[in-house]
């Protein structure tokens, strides 16, 4: 039973309540949804006032206070755009294409955030072309593909009230015979891990494969052609 802010439980809502025996244990279970209001804010926490009370016992005994800590949440979206070259892509022709990540998140902020991709085979990163905000913290190992970005700590509420941290960097390809009516693969593998600092949950993200086919100019037009 539901009033306000309190849940009612008794013996006819859950059995186990009908009797208590001495050092009886039991569990009773509830979900709640936070407000948006209130999730906007900082370092939200929610308080459970556990107490309960019986026939024998009409005063209420309360139990320990819980704390819930309300983690926020982090994104992790891509986009690609046709830079230079052939378009659609075209057998034997070079096609240069930027890719894009945005990290955003809500009101805490993370810490020691990682993103790390791959750059596949017969696809080649122009180092220069990589954002200069970023640069720095930007590592790519030529003879893997992979390219790792240490974002850091991911400031609250960044894509909203202070920038959302972009990655951009430029990629090109010479596509082969073997690649017709395909979309080429740009950067894939994509995946960003952090800690938030208030309530020390770990985030994983990963996302799908970035190609041509994501295009704006619609998926046709990153496909393959002779």
């Amino acid at each position: 039973y539901v009033q306000d802010q309190t849940i009612t439980w008794n013996g006819s809502s859950t059995p186990l309540l009908e009797q208590l025996n001495p050092r009886q244990t039991g569990t009773v279970k509830f979900q709640f949804q936070v407000s948006e209001q209130i999730a906007e804010g900082d370092n939200v926490v929610v308080k459970v006032k556990p107490r309960i009370k019986s026939n024998q016992n009409s005063t209420f005994i309360s139990g320990a206070d819980l704390e819930i800590k309300i983690s926020s949440a982090v994104n992790l979206e891509s986009n690609v755009e046709h830079v230079s070259g052939s378009l659609p892509p075209k057998v034997g022709t070079s096609s240069s294409f930027q890719v894009q990540l945005s990290l955003t998140n809500g009101t805490n902020d993370y810490q020691d955030g990682l993103l790390v991709g791959y750059i596949p085979v017969g696809v080649n990163l122009d180092n220069n072309s990589i954002i200069a905000a970023e640069k720095n913290l930007v590592k790519f190992d030529s003879s893997t593909g992979k390219l790792t970005w240490q974002v850091g700590t991911l400031k609250a509420r960044s894509g909203s009230t202070v920038p959302a941290r972009i990655l951009k960097f430029i990629v090109t390809t010479t596509p082969s015979s073997s690649q017709v009516n395909k979309p080429i693969i740009l950067f894939k593998s994509t995946t960003f891990t952090g800690t938030e600092s208030f309530t020390s949950k770990k985030a994983n993200l990963t996302i799908d494969a970035i190609a041509t086919d994501s295009l704006l100019d619609g998926s046709q037009a990153g496909r393959v052609v002779n």
